[in-house]
């Protein structure tokens, strides 16, 4: 049974990360409100195609066994606030068509108040499993052979605080360590750190306002021969309350950085920024400004009522892999967006948390929908995204829906467009929907079908994939926290690069909630 082993780097990533984390769970105790809700899933599946992965329309017959424990907790407390989801999915081919496997995945996070209303601590720990190959084909059901497990660390202490009612300052330093580990032999591995420091002081708009803020972003690779890659870049704003509900301002500056070959790196930077919010329910966010790459954006929407909610990003920025954990917001967590859509119904956070996972055992709907690959290389790529997420709650059905659209590409005029490969210059665009019935109070229905389309960019390589994945089951409650499960699979991939896939499987299988 093959088992991803942490390294040197690895090691490191929980030698920041655990006593962090654990400061964070040494808060007031007297004050902690808990909601811990642990399962285990076992599962027999029946496919057709085993090697499904592999780009093989036929493959070999094979039965699956996977077991899948997992515990998801949240803490309130008056000066600690922690939620996350671990788990653990073992695998087995009965067989012997494929190598047994072993994959962790996880999320874990924590924001400690230190000093009272003035230092804070937040710390994130995530273990994730992601494609070497966005172009490649992405099983559902099993984890992943060719698989990068990725594990990221990111510890952000801040002060934060408020001299007068009108004046507020943040100095916030946030740090990112990120192993990827592969399979033996295969290529994708990246150990990197980037930290972003960021001071700002705001006067708030009454109706004027203004912010003044440093940043300086330092990128650091490990087996290479790039040195720290760093971009710093001072700003002014000023803002006009045009009521209690809209700001709009201007925004000013200038900018450096070692990426760009030569001087064009350092230029003045121009823009504008508003912030919309005409209820509680409501907050729209946007600014715009002119960098040295062009264009850069960052707009974010969300929306909620009683039984559903809504939420899009729009954003165009430099970015790297060890960033991805605090830039690139995840559009497929089904809890997330759940969580959203209860906040008005159930304002307590604890016990939102608790009805969330109450309704996702219930009515059987996945933990997550589509999502692109994140790529993780050696360089500053120029990232655009775009993703639209909404849940509806009914008494009886719920359906929910994502939606993603992902350019990554090299910077130009730098040293990483002279090596532009497939991987690192692509679009990837693709969505998911889920809809579960609760047929009786016992019995419910789910089927969630996604689609993933990526693309090379013309200028460097014709490669192209497709993938189709389709997935029915039906639920029934056996007792209080005990379900059995009955379902089916499809899955379909096509591609210019390399051989199609195609995988037809039944499963079945039961999961209880301790």
């Amino acid at each position: 049974m093959h088992v991803g082993a942490p390294g040197a780097i690895g090691r490191q990533l929980l030698k920041r990360a655990v006593p962090a984390i654990a400061l964070a769970l040494s808060g007031v105790a007297h004050a902690q409100r808990w909601t811990v809700d642990t399962s285990v899933t076992a599962q027999a599946t029946v496919t057709d195609n085993s090697a499904f992965e592999e780009s093989r329309l036929e493959g070999p017959n094979d039965v699956v066994l996977t077991v899948a424990p997992s515990a998801t907790f949240r803490r309130e407390g008056a000066r600690l606030r922690a939620s996350g989801t671990v788990g653990l999915s073992a695998a087995h081919y009965v067989d012997g068509t494929q190598a047994g496997r072993l994959v962790p995945a996880g999320n874990v996070g924590a924001t400690l108040e230190a000093i009272e209303r003035s230092f804070f601590i937040d710390a994130t720990a995530v273990v994730t499993q992601t494609r070497s190959n966005p172009f490649a084909p992405r099983a559902a059901g099993v984890p992943s052979a060719d698989r990068l497990q990725t594990a990221q660390a990111r510890i952000s202490p801040y002060l934060q605080g408020n001299p007068s009612p009108n004046l507020r300052y943040l100095v916030r330093s946030d740090n990112s360590w990120t192993e990827t580990r592969a399979r033996e032999g295969a290529a994708g591995e990246l150990n990197g750190y980037v930290g972003r420091h960021f001071a700002e002081i705001e006067r708030l708009p009454r109706p004027w306002g203004f912010a003044l803020q440093a940043e300086h972003t330092a990128t650091r690779f490990t087996d290479t021969t790039q040195g720290t890659l760093t971009l710093d870049i001072a700003r002014v704003r000023t803002d006009y309350a045009f009521g209690p509900e809209l700001v709009l301002g201007l925004r000013a500056g200038y900018e450096r950085n070692n990426y760009v070959l030569g001087d064009k790196g350092n230029r003045s930077i121009y823009g504008a920024e508003a912030m919309w919010r005409p209820t509680e329910r409501t907050d729209l966010n946007a600014h715009w400004e002119r960098r040295f790459f062009g264009s850069g954006w960052r707009a974010s929407f969300a929306h909620r009522r009683p039984r559903i909610a809504f939420s899009a990003l729009l954003s165009r920025d430099v970015g790297s892999a060890p960033q991805s954990l605090f830039t690139l917001a995840p559009t497929d967590d089904v809890a997330a967006l759940m969580d959203a859509a209860f906040t008005t119904r159930v304002p307590d956070p604890v016990e939102r948390a608790r009805l969330v996972q109450d309704v996702i055992a219930r009515q059987g709907l996945p933990t997550s929908l589509g999502a692109p690959v994140t790529i993780y290389t050696q360089r500053i790529s120029l990232i655009s995204s775009r993703s639209a997420s909404v849940v509806l709650l009914g008494a009886r059905s719920s359906i929910a829906f994502t939606a993603f659209d992902l350019r990554t590409e090299d910077l130009p005029d730098t040293v990483f467009a002279v090596f532009s490969t497939a991987a690192e210059n692509n679009i990837q665009r693709g969505g998911a929907v889920t809809y579960s019935h609760q047929m009786t109070p016992l019995t419910s229905l789910n089927a969630t079908y996604g689609y993933t389309r990526t693309r090379a960019l013309r200028a460097i390589a014709p490669d192209a994939s497709d993938q189709h994945a389709l997935r029915v089951q039906t639920q029934h409650r056996f007792g209080t926290r005990t379900f059995g499960f009955l379902g089916a699979r499809y899955q379909l991939f096509n591609s210019s690069t390399t051989s199609d896939a195609r995988e037809k499987a039944a499963f079945a299988g039961l999961t209880h909630r301790f």
